[in-house]
């Protein structure tokens, strides 16, 4: 019973990265979508849509920016480059001492060519 609960969850987990960087892959590829454009683009109810723009702007891996029109507010999202939401000592600090000699002893390989 434990391992159909397990690998329920975990497939619930997967299918949510997925759908998480489905949603980044169209803010994007189409810059200045609001909400609803981009639930109807994804097929996706605004709550869901929601959701997933709650994590990615946590994640800070999309940025957004606000309008007033006819007294509303219009929200558009922009995704941000992998410069912007990865620092390089980010990444240095995710590898171990030996994917860092190695990755330098490649860098200056191609450097010198």
């Amino acid at each position: 019973m434990r391992n159909k609960l397990t690998e329920a969850n975990n497939t619930r987990r997967e299918q949510a990265i997925k759908n998480q960087f489905s949603l980044y892959e169209i803010i994007d590829k189409n810059p200045g979508l609001t909400q609803y454009s981009l639930s109807k683009v994804m097929n996706w109810t605004t709550g869901k849509v929601a959701y997933y723009i709650n994590n990615l702007l946590m994640d800070e891996m999309i940025d957004f920016k606000s309008k007033v029109i006819n007294g509303r507010v219009h929200k558009t999202y922009y995704g941000k480059s992998m410069k912007e939401f990865i620092k390089l000592n980010q990444m240095v600090d995710l590898m171990d001492k030996k994917c860092v000699d190695n990755f330098k002893k490649r860098l200056l390989k191609f450097s010198n060519v």
